[in-house]
């Protein structure tokens, strides 16, 4: 018998913001977590060449909100995102096409790629990083180089980046892609999905760049050498930036829900209330965490356990280091032993 597949794009930022109740307290989360005292962010001690980008598309309140609150802050700031939303769509690129480049008529030093956020990362340090920061041998390797950023923010993300979904978060993958370019980098999400109310952007921009100006040393940023950070922000319910607190997490394997595929969509809840509940074969998600397949995440440092857990103190930030490849630690690989499986040749 033969099918067809029907498949739905829709964001994935929307998804994100289908929160599974809360099954750990706030208070376990805390005892778990290293905890960044609450304090205010000190003034940077110096100016910092940011490149921003995110994957819901240049006009967001999020990005823009964040693009003003760190020029406001003095940075010298260059936004180079996709034209519209590129959620789900990981560390991919769109290699050996013409691409359709232009300023966003929003604000000077903004451009637009109508691409993935991957690939408008990419123009963004090779092509308008040297243009902006002092040089016009935009291909030149070298040139390019030298006038690249300081650091690379991706986001605010419309909805969190937690667990497993890290791997095919378009936020998540211009961050990594930036750490390859051996570039600091930072990942940041807010559970505010609907993020059209501005005085909520503007608390979130407030919040990530607290945590800027708190890795600013007076040489470098506190930020390990080949890592990144995937910062999550919770629900804004206060308004005061001061009053969010961040914890140091591990990314884990819990998200916010499980992928699951249905050989109708007519049996999937969510695609039901999404509107796109049809009788065909797609791919769709169940909520909570855990009830599609993927399996349990008993792990109290995981940021989805953190953000996630509720309890009577929402106003925790989380903030886990990630490495750019899928290499393993030494430990790991010496647990499979080719030489034991008479695999082993000669590399």
């Amino acid at each position: 018998m033969r099918y067809s597949c029907f498949c739905v794009v829709f964001p994935v930022a929307l998804l994100c913001c289908l929160n599974e109740p809360a099954a750990f307290s706030s208070a376990a989360a805390k005892a778990a977590t290293s905890e960044i005292p609450r304090a205010r962010a000190p003034k940077p001690k110096r100016k910092l060449r940011i490149l921003l980008t995110n994957d819901d598309g240049f006009a967001t309140p999020l990005v823009q909100s964040l693009f003003r609150a760190l020029t406001d802050a003095g940075h010298s700031v260059l936004l180079c995102a996709p034209l519209g939303n590129q959620s789900g769509t990981g560390m991919s690129i769109r290699a050996f096409q013409p691409l359709d480049v232009g300023e966003t008529g929003l604000a000077d030093g903004q451009w637009y790629v109508d691409s993935t956020p991957a690939t408008a990362l990419l123009y963004g340090l090779d092509v308008l990083a040297p243009l902006e920061w002092g040089s016009s041998a935009n291909d030149d390797a070298t040139a390019a180089a030298a006038f690249s950023p300081d650091l690379v923010i991706s986001g605010p993300n419309e909805g969190n980046n937690l667990g497993y979904l890290t791997s095919i978060s378009g936020t998540v993958g211009a961050a990594l892609m930036a750490l390859l370019r051996g570039i600091p980098s930072i990942a940041v999400s807010t559970n505010d999905g609907n993020a059209d109310d501005e005085a909520k952007a503007d608390t979130a921009a407030a919040i990530a760049v607290r945590l800027v100006h708190s890795l600013i040393t007076g040489v470098a940023l506190r930020i390990p050498g080949k890592t990144a950070l995937n910062v999550n922000i919770p629900l804004i319910t206060e308004m005061d930036p001061t009053a969010y607190h961040f914890v140091q997490t591990r990314v884990g394997m819990r998200g916010n829900f499980d992928l699951q595929a249905f050989s109708s969509l007519a049996a999937s809840p969510v695609a039901q209330a999404l509107g796109v509940g049809v009788d065909e074969p797609g791919l769709s998600v169940t909520v909570p965490y855990g009830t599609g397949g993927f399996p349990e995440d008993a792990d109290p440092k995981s940021e989805g356990n953190v953000i996630l857990g509720g309890g009577d103190d929402p106003l925790v930030v989380t903030v886990s280091p990630l490495e750019g490849t899928f290499d393993v630690p030494k430990k790991k690989r010496q647990r499979l032993d080719l030489v034991d499986l008479d695999l082993a040749g000669s590399v």
